[in-house]
């Protein structure tokens, strides 16, 4: 049996910066990938004033469309509705191939509040052509650069017909700390953008469930414009499948996939899990992972190309 599970809620990547009227400032959050660039002149005020920039993964209620996706962090930068008289860059990586990468334009969606009205406003445009006329965005090899000229929560989608050939994801399997012999055994299959920073969240918020990395994440690189992904396991012949649609996939950065495994039915000290995860169409990719669940809450038996 398959269950998609929606992501916990985990701790937003925050960092702030005090900036000063007459100087440039630049922060990056290492983990993560993403920098921040605030050039001379950018606020309006000659006191030090705070910018405080959060990574967002869940988007707001925009539209995405099938030829389109949405492959890095969303940003939101506070304090709300201050603009800027010079373009703020932030760097943030994503998990496109394009052929071009210079030639990718992309929409640009930001999200504020209006406070005459009370009201959130959401608009989306297509990237301008130059840096100086924000919002402008520039696709290179493994990131980014968003230049924005407010402060507003800012998603940034990539249009699949324009260079984009394929997404670069991982798989990573986790299983409970402790199996106890003769129940059924949830195993979370983690399928996400290969971006910094998210395999690290996967993993805090698996271990406050109790939960350990059965196998290494594993790459699976899937065809913009080709099928859907299917996800199967096996157990002792006992196998099941569910798929996660191309567009699920574009259009959020994480999935969580419950494979359930049924108890065992004899005395051995362990099974063996196989999963597979393939993506349909005329260039079927697929890739696969094995590794032994130890019962009576002995440690995990992992293939060794974990290590």
């Amino acid at each position: 049996m398959f269950e998609k599970k929606p992501d916990e809620p985990s701790t937003p990547a925050i960092f702030s910066v005090e900036v000063e009227r007459n100087t440039s400032t630049e922060i990056e959050l290492e983990d993560h990938g993403v920098s921040l660039f605030i050039p001379p002149e950018a606020v309006h005020h000659n006191d030090p004033c705070k910018i405080t920039l959060t990574l967002l993964r869940d988007p707001p209620s925009v539209d995405i469309q099938d030829d389109e996706s949405m492959a890095c962090y969303g940003i939101r930068c506070d304090p709300p509705n201050m603009t800027f008289h010079q373009p703020l860059k932030i760097r943030i990586p994503h998990s496109t191939l394009a052929i071009n990468p210079d030639q990718v334009k992309p929409d640009i969606v930001s999200h504020v509040w209006d406070s005459v009205n009370d009201l959130p406003r959401t608009s989306r445009m297509r990237s301008s052509s130059s840096p100086a006329e924000p919002p402008y965005c520039r696709l290179y090899k493994r990131h980014l650069e968003l230049y924005i000229g407010h402060c507003a929560e800012w998603w940034v989608l990539i249009p699949l017909e324009q260079q984009v050939i394929r997404h670069q994801l991982m798989c990573t399997p986790y299983i409970p700390e402790t199996v106890e012999r003769g129940k059924e055994i949830e195993v979370h299959l983690h399928v996400h953008a290969d971006v910094p920073g998210i395999d690290a969240e996967v993993l805090q918020e698996e271990k406050l469930q109790s939960y350990r990395k059965a196998h290494r994440s594993v790459p699976f690189s899937i065809i913009s414009h080709s099928g859907d992904v299917t996800v199967a396991r096996d157990c002792k012949g006992k196998t099941a499948e569910t798929k996660l649609s191309l567009k699920e996939i574009h259009s959020r950065m994480r999935h969580n996939v419950i494979l359930k495994v049924p108890p065992s039915e004899d005395d051995t000290p362990f099974d063996v899990v196989s999963i597979s995860v393939t993506q349909s169409g005329k260039q079927g990719v697929s890739r696969s992972m094995a590794f032994g669940i130890r019962y009576e809450g002995l440690s995990t038996i992992c293939n060794p190309s974990r290590y």
